[in-house]
């Protein structure tokens, strides 16, 4: 229904409101239904999906692309609390291979290089640190390291193992020497008044890492007549943000 959605009716990039709809399919068309109820494994509550539509706009000013209708609060936070597997998602990280751990080391020698201080002098947050694996990782080199999650059950993950957790509301000005936030801002429903949040918790010298898929390599199939929904940049009531390299720039 409506009210478990927002409309979203303008760029949250630029602030236009002009734009043009790359695609409108009601979530209850045969192809996005399917995929949602199987991605989520019959856990969503259908009935929420009637009268709204998945529905990409992409602005005529900075070419940033959203998804118009987004769930409320409530939902969102049942999407990622009880709707994505909880299993599933852990797996993906205490299975990941070799190589997603030698790339947090990488990132994590990274920091110290580009802020050339020592690890104990550093202070860095992992925005949206989901089970807190990234945290570890930087926590291991020594950093003052902190984390921030929406899920509550990956926040109780992340704190047994040893991570230390903050709510937004309560970080200082001027706390972090360095944030790191990856595959999170497509998820956001106000990108700009996030980033410009974090910013202020960014000493002098400090600076933000934002990661996210890059929207090209996917924003053709939406005008194909074979088009079905897919885990891309434009996945479903999840990635509501789909960036460019150009828009994420104009957002930074």
């Amino acid at each position: 229904m409506l009210s478990d959605f927002v409309h979203r009716m303008a760029c949250d990039v630029c602030g236009s409101d002009v734009y043009t709809i790359l695609i409108s399919k009601d979530y209850l068309d045969p192809a996005v239904v399917d995929f949602l109820a199987s991605y989520y494994s019959q856990r969503i509550d259908l009935s929420i999906l009637r009268d709204a539509h998945y529905e990409v706009a992409r602005c005529s000013v900075c070419g940033f692309m959203w998804q118009t209708y987004i769930l409320n609060d409530r939902n969102m936070q049942l999407l990622y609390d009880v709707w994505i597997s909880e299993d599933d998602s852990l797996k993906k990280k205490t299975l990941a291979p070799l190589a997603l751990r030698a790339r947090y080391a990488t990132e994590a020698y990274t920091i110290a290089e580009l802020l050339r201080k020592p690890p104990h002098e550093v202070t860095v947050l992992d925005f949206g640190m989901g089970w807190g694996y990234w945290c570890l990782m930087a926590k291991s080199f020594g950093y003052r390291t902190y984390g921030a999650e929406l899920s509550e059950t990956r926040v109780q993950y992340a704190t047994a193992n040893g991570i230390s957790v903050l709510n937004l509301d309560t970080v200082s000005a001027g706390q972090f020497d360095f944030i790191n936030s990856e595959q999170v801002f497509e998820h956001i429903p106000q990108p700009l008044m996030m980033l410009r949040t974090l910013v202020t918790t960014l000493k002098p010298s400090g600076v933000i890492r934002i990661s996210v898929p890059d929207s090209e390599r996917s924003v053709s199939q939406l005008a194909s007549p074979d088009w079905k929904p897919a885990k891309d940049a434009f996945h479903p009531l999840e990635h509501i943000n789909s960036f460019t390299h150009t828009s994420l720039i104009e957002l930074g």
